[in-house]
């Protein structure tokens, strides 16, 4: 087993790592507790009773599966379903799925009785990779008959993560592709290392764990999204329009690896980020036009006054953050 131990200021969380953990859950859940399981439909045709069965108490919310749960009137939903299980202070949720159940499951968490316990299962390689650990967590907003991506959102973080690589076997490939997408930034961002690696044959649990320590390292560092941690954005600003642009037909990840050549400035690099992208599979290709996206990139959480924070890649496992005029920017991609 690998493990983890990242040290924020304000919480300490765990992460386990090993194939099959999934089924020995019960060695680590508490007997004294009643745990809060949010899922998704398709996640919980899979894996709902392997969890379950090693549960003496346990509540249930199902969401439908995709982006568009991700939002206020889901939140409702699940707060008069817990206040209708009579669930506790010191309860807990289990967030057991991809990203979209992680972070509606974390930001219920955060705001549900000012604060309750919960821990991550993370389902997809997405999550894995990324979005299960450092404590962000949102929903989109829709105003003007149009959805903005994670606009309402906070830092919380959960317990622990459970991290079982053996449940990837069942990920559709495109959700895997997501996946890799993100394990791609990590390498080309922070690690040449890793970049150079995943041209090659590569362990995937080896892969998962170094992207993980990667991130836990950077956002101990910077818990709250102030300066290094931003630089884990790369690829966000063009993908996070992307994806609200396409009414999130588009998945997050092929918006990431789509976001992430635009923002590629060196040429030789990105010739290097599309090789890989058809080594692994990845698709970058979506017609669209910078204009399309000004109106989302606006709306960015990096937007200051006129100007945009963003990361800037110098080399391959190099990056650092600018601030500059957003048409600059605009300018430099298009």
């Amino acid at each position: 087993m690998k493990t983890l131990k990242v040290k924020y200021l304000s919480h300490k969380v765990e992460v386990f790592l090993e194939n099959g953990i999934i089924s020995r859950l019960g060695d680590y859940l508490k007997d004294d507790v009643r745990y809060f399981i949010i899922t998704d439909l398709n996640v919980a045709h899979l894996y709902l009773d392997s969890v379950t069965k090693q549960m003496k108490k346990y509540d249930l919310y199902l969401l439908s599966s995709g982006e568009n749960s991700k939002n206020y009137g889901e939140v409702e939903n699940i707060i008069n379903r817990m206040l209708e299980a009579d669930i506790q202070k010191y309860d807990f949720i289990i967030s057991l799925g991809g990203g979209v159940v992680g972070d509606i499951a974390g930001f219920v968490a955060a705001i549900y009785k000012r604060g309750i316990r919960f821990v991550s299962i993370p389902t997809t390689l997405m999550a894995q990779v990324d979005s299960a650990l450092g404590g962000k967590c949102g929903i989109d907003f829709t105003a003007n008959h149009q959805s903005y991506k994670n606009q309402i959102g906070t830092v919380y973080h959960p317990e622990a993560i459970f991290v079982d690589p053996m449940i990837l076997k069942t990920l559709p490939k495109a959700e895997y592709l997501s996946g890799m997408a993100e394990v791609v930034k990590y390498g080309l961002c922070f690690s040449k290392k890793l970049f150079e690696q995943l041209f090659g044959a590569f362990d995937l649990e080896e892969v998962i764990f170094q992207c993980l320590n990667i991130k836990a390292k950077i956002t101990e560092k910077d818990e709250f999204d102030e300066n290094l941690r931003m630089t884990l954005n790369y690829g966000h600003t063009v993908g996070h329009g992307l994806e609200s642009f396409s009414q999130f037909s588009l998945s997050h990840g092929k918006a990431v690896a789509i976001g992430m050549l635009w923002e590629t400035r060196q040429p030789e690099i990105k010739t290097r980020l599309r090789d890989l992208y058809q080594k692994l599979g990845i698709d970058g290709a979506f017609d669209f036009s910078m204009k399309d996206l000004t109106d989302f990139i606006n709306k960015d959480k990096k937007m200051e006054n006129e100007n945009i924070r963003i990361p800037v890649l110098r080399s391959v496992g190099l990056i650092e953050m600018e601030t500059k005029p957003l048409d600059a920017f605009l300018r430099e991609i298009a």
